[in-house]
């Protein structure tokens, strides 16, 4: 009898630790991002479909700084996050106008070739770092008039030098200030406008 009791109350210690495992990995995980799609996302991503973005509506919308003026185009945020979707371009236009589209990731590539470009353009823009939170503060933009790949949106995030580990590199400006990624995040539009003449 006493035995039995032994094995019984083991049993419940195991699957009482088992359990608390289980709990404290799942909140593990859902601290953590990769940005490499799991093998059912890069299947849903791949029919057009883009993973629901739930944690967006906790990021706040920074406040657009005045722009950064290159020759005669000016570059500044959106004042609201969109979300990822295949009529970006179109809400870009219904909201400020037809001559405002979603900037490139190879301009701004071509005119931020050092690091006073690129400070001056982050100060500028107001460009939030971005934290270990990385459902927050992805600005969308384009890459080579493409704004997305294998059905996710591109996008940058500034680092300013320090890269998270799991955070899948596209491209740099600088050494890793600004970095260009690829996931269906909600976030604020880098904007290209022309300058009022």
């Amino acid at each position: 009898m006493q035995s039995a009791l032994k094995f019984l109350l083991a049993g419940m210690a195991l699957v009482i630790i088992v359990g608390l495992g289980a709990i404290f990995y799942s909140l593990y995980e859902s601290g953590q991002e990769t940005r490499k799609p799991a093998a059912g996302q890069q299947q849903a991503n791949a029919q057009g479909k883009s993973p629901a973005d739930p944690a967006s509506a906790r990021c706040p919308v920074a406040n657009p700084g005045n722009g950064y003026v290159s020759g005669k185009y000016i570059y500044r945020l959106s004042n609201q996050a969109f979300p990822p979707s295949p009529s970006l371009e179109k809400e870009i236009h219904d909201r400020y106008g037809n001559n405002a589209e979603l900037a490139d990731w190879a301009d701004l590539k071509a005119m931020l070739v050092s690091e006073d470009d690129i400070r001056k353009f982050i100060q500028d823009t107001d460009i939030q770092l971005q934290s270990t939170n990385y459902d927050c503060d992805n600005i969308l933009v384009s890459r080579s008039g493409s704004e997305t790949v294998q059905g996710l949106h591109y996008h940058l995030a500034r680092h300013d030098g320090r890269a998270p580990p799991d955070w899948s590199v596209l491209d740099s400006v600088g050494s890793n200030d600004i970095d260009l990624g690829r996931w269906n995040h909600s976030g604020q539009a880098l904007l290209r406008m022309p300058q009022a003449q």
